[in-house]
C-alpha cells in the first residue's frame, strides 16, 4: 500500500537498454525535492547507474527511505532523511 501510495504521486525514471528496452538496470521514484527510491540492480552497480537517475531528478534534498546503499551515495551530498513526509 505504501508504495502504490508513493507511486500515484511520484515521477518514475527507468534506465534501460536502448536496444532492448525490456532489459531494466534500475529506477528511481522521486517527487519535488524528495527521493523515494532509487534502485539497481546488483549486476549493473558501481557503473555509475544510480548517479545517472539521480541528476535526472532535480533538486533533490531529502529522501523518505534510507538505506546502506543511500549512505554511500550520498556520502559527499548533505541530504536530509524524514521518514515522516510519506502518507498513506
Amino acid at each position: 500500500a505504501l508504495f502504490a501510495s508513493i507511486l500515484q504521486t511520484s515521477t518514475l525514471l527507468v534506465a534501460c537498454d536502448p536496444e532492448d528496452p525490456d532489459n531494466i538496470f534500475g529506477w528511481i521514484a522521486y517527487s519535488n525535492e524528495m527521493l523515494h527510491y532509487v534502485y539497481v540492480k546488483y549486476i549493473f552497480r558501481r557503473l555509475g547507474i544510480a548517479k545517472e537517475l539521480l541528476q535526472s531528478a532535480p533538486n533533490i534534498n531529502t529522501m523518505s527511505h534510507y538505506t546502506h546503499a543511500s549512505k554511500k551515495l550520498f556520502s559527499n551530498k548533505p541530504i536530509t532523511f524524514n521518514p515522516y513526509v510519506v502518507v498513506v
